[in-house]
């Protein structure tokens, strides 16, 4: 009877631990978003960069 028990326990936990898709907590969403608009933010600054020395070099 014990060994029935601890099956169907296991048989039951192995079920809902695969059943369960882990989620993202917000703060984490919250960081990787801040660190994503950070990235843009910096490319797009180095793209004007780029683009203001490109004129610089087409005016020597």
């Amino acid at each position: 009877m014990k060994l029935f028990y601890i099956m169907i326990t296991i048989v039951t936990l192995f079920i809902s631990g695969c059943m369960e898709t882990p989620e993202v907590t917000s703060s984490k969403k919250d960081i990787v978003q801040k660190q994503i608009e950070s990235n843009k933010s910096e490319a797009q600054k180095a793209k004007e960069e780029y683009s203001k020395l490109q004129k610089q070099r087409k005016l020597e």
